[in-house]
């Protein structure tokens, strides 16, 4: 990054859901440069559909990339996953001799305003790489809402993706001074480059699977939307689960089973029934690409509770669901080995 970016002005606190998917506890972290309640890249995140990744990206950066990635239009995954390797080849340690740091290659003073806690830990670290990341994402949407604005102003003109990125590398000063992409050798360089590594990081185009993998495909396009009261078009996990296997097969999943106690009627539990609508129970072991997988809080008695979340499972070790503070996301089971432990028993959807 050239080291002259004018920094935009932000700040805020936010409110990180900790996971115990049937007792929700709200902690405050404040971060700088955190989104406000009226961040219009925050209120974009429920109109944009989903966009895969190659396996490029490592399993290591994939779910933050996804994540930073379904922010807002334009700065999609492999977008994110293109600068980051123009940045810093993935290098979380990388600084540049200019004196950009981390992964996404913040200069400090840009990190002060406008670095996020990626991972919920509390911490807002520039060399977390999930934290750089998460900010990157963030961070690369207010600077296209401001080029959108400027366009619209007749300002500057140009694509809306190159005018980000030469905002992102060279300061939105230069690109407003320019009237349009700034003409400095490196920012061509970098907007030639990001271009070209781009198509490497999308995931291949496929027509839409059957049966269980057709499940999967029908979850993507809703990956960044918001949890169920975090913002527009959130869905908690059971309407996701549930549209999803609607828009594949067609089938409409129970949310709720008349004649039980409160602890086993809920939808995760009317839908781990799976012979109420044709399915199968297997074992976990069994699970393929598109069953449902179910998951019991370590906070929450079963008898208070039973089955406190649902997934749709994509194999590797991965699940696409959606949890409080997250949204709509693939999520590596290992992050609920703790706090929301998996199941045993897996459903294998009607498909014929």
């Amino acid at each position: 990054m050239i080291r002259n970016r004018l920094a935009l002005s932000a700040a805020g606190g936010l409110l990180v859901t900790m996971v115990a998917f049937g007792a929700l506890i709200m902690l405050p972290i404040i971060v700088v440069g955190g989104a406000e309640s009226n961040d219009t890249t925050g209120q974009q995140a429920a109109a944009v559909t989903g966009h895969g990744l190659s396996d490029k990206v490592s399993a290591e950066y994939r779910d933050i990339v996804l994540r930073a990635g379904q922010i807002c239009d334009d700065v999609t995954p492999a977008v994110i996953a293109a600068q980051i390797e123009q940045e810093s080849g993935w290098r979380p340690e990388a600084t540049s001799p200019a004196g950009a740091q981390g992964i996404s290659q913040f200069m400090p003073g840009t990190w002060a305003s406008h670095g996020m806690d990626g991972d919920g830990d509390g911490h807002v670290d520039i060399w977390n790489p999930a934290d750089a990341i998460w900010s990157q994402g963030h961070y690369m949407c207010r600077l296209r809402t401001s080029v959108l604005a400027l366009r619209a102003e007749g300002t500057i003109s140009g694509s809306t993706l190159d005018l980000t990125l030469a905002a992102y590398n060279a300061g939105l000063g230069n690109v407003q001074a320019a009237g349009g992409v700034p003409r400095f050798a490196e920012t061509t360089r970098y907007i030639s480059r990001i271009h070209a590594l781009i198509p490497t990081y999308q995931a291949p185009t496929a027509a839409a699977g059957s049966g269980q993998e057709a499940v999967v495909e029908a979850g993507r396009p809703y990956l960044g939307r918001p949890y169920r009261g975090e913002g527009a078009g959130g869905m908690d996990c059971c309407t996701f689960v549930q549209t999803a296997v609607r828009d594949a097969l067609g089938i409409t999943l129970p949310m709720y089973t008349p004649g039980h106690p409160l602890a086993t009627a809920k939808c995760e539990a009317s839908m781990m029934r799976a012979e109420a609508y044709g399915g199968q129970q297997i074992p976990l072991a069994d699970a393929r690409p598109g069953d449902l997988v179910f998951f019991q809080s370590a906070a929450v008695s079963p008898s208070i509770d039973f089955v406190t979340h649902v997934g749709i499972y994509m194999g590797d070790g991965q699940v696409m669901d959606s949890s409080p503070g997250r949204g709509v996301a693939i999520t590596d089971l290992s992050r609920y080995a703790t706090s929301d432990p998996i199941l045993d028993i897996a459903v294998r959807l009607p498909t014929n």
